[in-house]
């Protein structure tokens, strides 16, 4: 047996890497069990109890509100729409709370100067679900690499869709 000629005849557990000297050992025990495929998980947060109320701070929100923004501007999309959801970010950001829960059951994140309906709307999604559903469609709609190159230093989102409508 190769394995017990390699060890001296004694019997041990098998080594978990193959040896580093390039004699590949052909036990059984030494060579690796082929890997199963891995089913991919379609999401891994479960959906929220009833009532159940996500804790969501306004730095998240507003960061939130900003990329929904920013990918409505890549589209194209009307530019009071995009410039609604820049001034609802600046205007949650700027709030003093550390949830937005009970601003939003108590009708007092309604009264906030900067949010309208729509972006309202938006930030109760969040605290009811923990995400954005906008933002989810958003940029599943989005074409691959396109918000990838707002990281790019110098890059707007205005030279960004004008670069995908001449290149395609």
């Amino acid at each position: 047996d190769q394995h017990r000629a390699r060890f001296g005849g004694v019997v041990r557990d098998p080594p978990r890497n193959p040896p580093r000297d390039g004699a590949a050992c052909a036990a059984p025990q030494c060579t690796p069990a082929p890997r199963a495929a891995i089913p991919a998980r379609q999401s891994r947060r479960r959906p929220p109890r009833p009532g159940y109320l996500a804790r969501v701070d306004p730095r998240t929100a507003a960061a939130a509100l900003t990329r929904i923004a920013d990918l409505l501007e890549l589209r194209g999309d009307n530019p009071f729409k995009t410039r609604a959801y820049h001034t609802a970010a600046r205007a949650l950001a700027a709030l003093d709370a550390d949830d937005l829960a009970p601003l939003l059951t108590d009708g007092t994140l309604a009264a906030v100067p900067g949010l309208g309906p729509g972006t309202l709307a938006v930030v109760a999604d969040l605290v009811a679900t923990g995400e954005s559903r906008l933002l989810a469609q958003l940029e599943a709609d989005t074409p691959a690499g396109l918000a990838e190159l707002l990281r790019v230093p110098g890059l707007g989102t205005g030279k960004i869709f004008q670069l995908y409508q001449t290149l395609g």
